[in-house]
């Protein structure tokens, strides 16, 4: 082991804090477990979502609506209603991965990486939501839109996050819940 490599630290640091990996939870302890990890989520203050929606895109099969509404105080998010004609009486919330973020998957624009499949969802008949993940596409910075439209702004958001006491997966989580309500 190198002292000074971070990845050996924190194998070191991982097999020492093994013990206390183990599933000691029951369900309800689980989630007030989960929730303090992800940024102590049960105390966030839920906003009135104003939700905001864009102009309607007939496309075969399937409308597409962009929607903005508000998460937290003075943050909103943004994502695309995929709306089937004949719809199955589900619905299904998508999340974007690494990458251009929900137009991929929303199919405003072609990405190879997501496959657009919120189309794939809306197509077989699925009311689908498409939430923009903060830190990519429509989500991030000023800096990393420059950049282009591969770019992120992870990294920045995540030590946004820490140093407000929070993390950058506490936030999407969050986000998700808002899209959900």
């Amino acid at each position: 082991m190198t002292p000074t490599d971070p990845r050996d630290y924190l194998k070191s640091r991982l097999a020492t804090l093994a013990p206390r990996f183990t599933w000691p939870y029951e369900p309800i302890e689980l989630r007030a477990a989960l929730a303090l990890a992800f940024g102590d989520l049960e105390n966030w203050e839920r906003v009135a979502p104003a939700t905001e929606y864009g102009s309607l895109e007939q496309l075969p099969g399937y409308t597409r609506q962009p929607v903005t509404f508000f998460t937290r105080p003075d943050l909103r998010a943004f994502g695309y209603w995929l709306i089937p004609d004949a719809p199955t009486g589900r619905g299904v919330l998508c999340l974007p991965g690494h990458g251009i973020g929900a137009d991929a998957v929303a199919g405003v624009t072609s990405d190879d990486y997501q496959f657009a499949f919120g189309v794939q969802c809306v197509q077989q008949g699925h009311t689908t939501f498409v939430l923009e993940q903060i830190s990519f596409g429509h989500r991030k910075d000023a800096q990393a839109k420059a950049v282009g439209p591969g770019a992120s702004s992870c990294s920045r958001d995540a030590m946004a996050a820490i140093m407000l006491g929070e993390n950058l997966v506490g936030w999407r989580i969050w986000d998700a819940c808002r899209a959900l309500d």
